[in-house]
């Protein structure tokens, strides 16, 4: 019987106290602060003992029960409300950090308070991210123009491009037709990606090989991620 109190414990270690600390602590902190790798387990576990707790008391229609279920109410909404106002403020903190790691194109960002959900996150952010930069901004100094697939927007977005080829410019990052794909070799885990058809590439581990699309493939080696295997 101890044993089962202990681990009913265990799993509800949320209180709303704990809850508003944890807000106040994000609120009050730049970084991304600490929190349990379970966060997410035992926020579900509290939640549902909550409700159930909220739904028994609907089948009593004495004045203490209804007192009571009043009582229930207003707490849940505040619990979500907290529960809203803690997920997004550690939301915005994981966008600036995809930024920051897409902007300076190095390791230098400390990801070590990631959730495992938020790190997938992060990591399909940084990936996004690469690949509009690359589409853009790596397109408009090689003095071609942005050039996105569809399937990451509306064709009135940006200037088709033109049916004549650029000119070929010294300095440029690129003078010829790109490539359509690239067999790389990876020096380093990566992440799954999506292409601009939402295909999936990923995640590749350290040696191994793959047929990858040019403006993803060109990311991975810039990032020092991989290197071209030419025939």
């Amino acid at each position: 019987m101890e044993d089962t109190t202990v681990t009913s414990q265990k799993e509800v270690a949320l209180t709303y106290e704990k809850l508003y600390e944890l807000l106040r602590r994000e609120k009050n902190r730049e970084e991304l602060q600490a929190l349990d790798v379970q966060f997410y387990t035992q926020l579900v576990v509290y939640l549902g003992e909550k409700d159930r707790t909220y739904s028994d008391t609907g089948t009593k229609n004495d004045l203490f029960s209804i007192s009571e279920r009043d009582r229930l109410h207003s707490e849940l909404q505040n619990i979500r409300r907290l529960v809203k106002d803690l997920y997004e403020r550690r939301e915005k903190k994981v966008l600036d950090m995809a930024l920051n790691r897409s902007r300076t194109n190095a390791n230098i960002v400390d990801t070590t308070n990631l959730l495992p959900a938020e790190r997938a996150l992060f990591d399909q952010l940084v990936s996004t991210l690469d690949l509009f930069r690359h589409g853009i901004y790596g397109n408009v100094i090689a003095l071609r123009e942005p050039q996105l697939s569809p399937g990451f927007t509306s064709a009135s977005s940006f200037t088709p491009a033109p049916s004549h080829p650029a000119p070929s410019v010294p300095g440029s990052l690129e003078s010829s037709p790109a490539k359509s794909h690239r067999t790389l070799r990876f020096l380093q885990q990566v992440p799954q990606v999506v292409d601009a058809h939402l295909e999936p590439y990923g995640p590749f581990a350290i040696n191994d090989t793959a047929l990858i699309p040019s403006e993803i493939a060109d990311i991975w080696i810039e990032q020092g991620a991989a290197v071209e295997v030419l025939p």
